[in-house]
């Protein structure tokens, strides 16, 4: 059963099916959301022309109908369980033979770099399949790579990588085991403070977004029942806490409630949060006094303000990335924000709209530094 009610410019139903035709970055793409499995099915159709679309959408449909039929599910093999397929296949090419197949030190540098793909991969689409991915899931990667090692990684050492995991990517293409052929990366030169301006919200896209948000969580049209209205309302205060207190994504997932502290001051609710050095990438602890306590006194009635605070089993486990991200995809289809700006916006740079809006709003560089737990040199370098 098709969940969406309205539609946008350049969407359509595949006529005869419970599948969603939409453009994206002058693509069409196609959805059907599989209620047996409880998530949305996404698959690129690489293609502009809608006739051509059409003709591979109901071919891909009818594929996965014929699935359906017979109990298989459309996601399976994990990006870990991917990359080990691909590890163990170049494995056999060891040899010792020269000019033949490849030495053990090249197996040890593939398998390093395709650990740092992992890293990654784990930080930005956990618990993601491979069907789950999309062509720009590496868009930040080089960012994050040098934002994350010990020493910067080379202008090579980036692009070698980039090789390596588009050879992954093309090996798992061709088993079927994923629906795009590479990803993409953006140009070395390209990566720093151009980038970072460019995933940044604009004021006006960041209401857009909450807005949205909110919107969602009353799923006007559809039949929702509480456990997904809960989700919705977790990554609702998830953009606001976000954008007001500018911490990572990571440390954000893994927030506790013993960690965070609110009062009220000068007619304001602020939020006191002590960030555990072992939940963020600088392995160094730090308090952070922000706006927006309201946000956080809101989750804490509604999930019992015990264990983590973004937690869908009352502080047992943190939220799931994967069901965090299905539910942050649809809010930005709904946002009123460009479509080729939504293509740029992610979770992380509303750390860049916290900092940029504090900024702009006369806060010292060192002071913003302190709260974000990085460096001046590194804020003014982005």
């Amino acid at each position: 059963m098709r969940k969406k009610k309205t539609f946008k410019e350049n969407e359509r139903v595949l006529e005869g099916t419970d599948a969603l035709l939409y453009m994206r970055n002058g693509v069409w793409q196609w959805r059907v959301y599989l209620k047996e499995e409880g998530k949305y099915l996404r698959r690129s159709l690489g293609t502009g022309s809608i006739a051509l679309a059409e003709e591979r959408a109901y071919t891909q449909w009818r594929e996965v109908e014929r699935d359906r039929a017979v109990g298989k599910r459309q996601y399976g093999m994990t990006i870990d369980e991917g990359v080990d397929e691909y590890l163990e296949s170049r494995k056999t090419e060891v040899t010792g033979i020269v000019g033949d197949g490849i030495t053990k030190e090249r197996y040890t540098v593939i398998g390093g770099q395709l650990k740092n793909f992992r890293a990654y991969m784990a930080e930005h689409k956990e618990d993601a399949t491979l069907y789950e991915l999309d062509r720009r899931d590496c868009w930040n990667y080089f960012r994050w790579r040098r934002e994350t090692a010990k020493t910067p990684p080379a202008k090579t050492t980036l692009m070698n990588e980039k090789a390596m995991i588009n050879a992954c990517i093309k090996y798992l293409y061709a088993r079927r085991h994923i629906s795009i052929p590479e990803m993409d990366f953006p140009k070395i030169s390209d990566v720093g403070r151009k980038e970072v301006e460019i995933r940044t919200y604009k004021g006006s896209e960041y209401t857009a977004l909450h807005t949205a948000a909110r919107h969602y969580i009353a799923g006007k049209g559809e039949i929702i029942d509480e456990k997904e209205r809960t989700l919705r309302t977790i990554v609702y205060n998830w953009i606001l806490i976000a954008a007001n207190t500018g911490l990572r994504v990571g440390e954000q997932k893994q927030l506790r409630w013993e960690n965070v502290t609110t009062y009220k001051r000068d007619g304001e609710i602020l939020a006191d949060i002590y960030i555990d050095p072992k939940t963020t990438k600088v392995r160094k602890h730090r308090d952070v006094i922000a706006y927006g306590g309201e946000y956080f006194n809101r989750l804490r009635e509604m999930t019992g303000g015990n264990g983590y605070v973004f937690s869908e089993d009352e502080g047992e486990t943190h939220i799931s990335m994967r069901r965090f991200r299905r539910v942050w995809h649809e809010v930005m289809e709904r946002a009123n924000i460009d479509e080729e700006r939504k293509e740029s916006l992610e979770p992380y740079g509303l750390r860049h709209y916290f900092l940029t809006a504090r900024h702009d709003a006369g806060v010292p560089l060192a002071m913003l530094a302190q709260q974000c737990g990085t460096s001046v040199r590194e804020i003014t370098n982005t």
